[in-house]
Formats: structure tokens, sequence, C-alpha cells
């Protein structure tokens, strides 16, 4: 069996150098997932029972009726699922899910990343008031309305 997680390097031109295109093809679409250069897990949404592909829509697995069980299938399948506030109810930016990736790392179903924060209070989507200066940090709550520092809340976990 071959090792599919080689490295492979372009000759300037796009196509990669001392590899066979019909093999090539299916290393590229397994590095990635079979996505257009998007690599990292497969973002899915949760309809009813059933976890499905947020850019095809295509069923991936049905019958997961809690969402331990949907958190479970996801976590051992290279899954993502919207992140949720604590009501339940998943984020959306401009009609967009949003998702977590890595811990802090956020990125929207049309995988643009987006620099959030989570709630302490709700759960909600927390976004800066302003930009970002050494003077003024502060982030607000898109739900519940509550403020607070960014810097502060990091001293204090």
């Amino acid at each position: 069996m071959e090792n599919t997680q080689t490295v492979l390097e372009t000759n300037g031109k796009g196509m990669f150098e001392n590899a066979p295109q019909g093999r090539l093809a299916g290393q590229v679409a397994l590095l990635t997932g079979g996505c257009k250069g998007v690599m990292g897990p497969t973002k899915a949404i949760v309809k009813s029972d059933a976890l499905h592909d947020v850019q095809t829509g295509r069923l991936i697995k049905d019958g997961l009726a809690t969402r331990k069980e949907q958190k479970y299938y996801a976590m051992h399948h290279y899954l993502v699922l919207p992140v949720l506030d604590n009501s339940g109810q998943p984020w959306l930016l401009n009609g967009n899910h949003v998702y977590c990736l890595q811990g802090t790392r956020y990125e929207t179903s049309d995988d643009q990343m987006v620099h959030l924060l989570r709630c302490r209070d709700c759960g909600g989507i927390s976004i800066s008031d302003y930009a970002p200066t050494v003077e003024r940090d502060c982030v607000r709550c898109t739900q519940c309305g509550h403020e607070f520092a960014v810097r502060l809340e990091m001293m204090e976990s």
C-alpha cells in the first residue's frame, strides 16, 4: 500500500513531477477530501436525525437521534458539526452555519475564515465592535449584548 500523505511538488506549471496522471488524480482527491483545494473535515449539517454534507446536501448518515450520537459519529468520521449556543441553536453568520476547527478557529459553511468568540453567558457569537487596538479590544455578543474585554477574559481563564 502506498503512502498517500507524501508531499507532492509542482514543476511550476501546476503539474506534479514524477507521478503518473491516473494515480495522481486519486491521490489529490484523497488528500483534499475530494474538494477543490479545501483541506479539512467535511462540514455536516443536521436535518432531523441525519447528517448531510453542507456543500452538496448529500446524506452522510441517518438514524442518529440524539446530539450525543451525532457528535460521536462526527468525531470518528472526520466530520465537523455547526457550533451551537447554550440553548441548542446553531450559529449563523450571513445565513451560513459556523464551524469550529481546532479550538478557536472558526469557518463558515462557504469556507470563509471568521474571527469570532463564544460568549461566556449565552454561548452566542461575539464580534469585535471596533478594529482591535491596544487600547480597546472589546467584543459584544450578538445575542445577549454582553460586552467584555478579550485580554481580561484570557487572563481570568
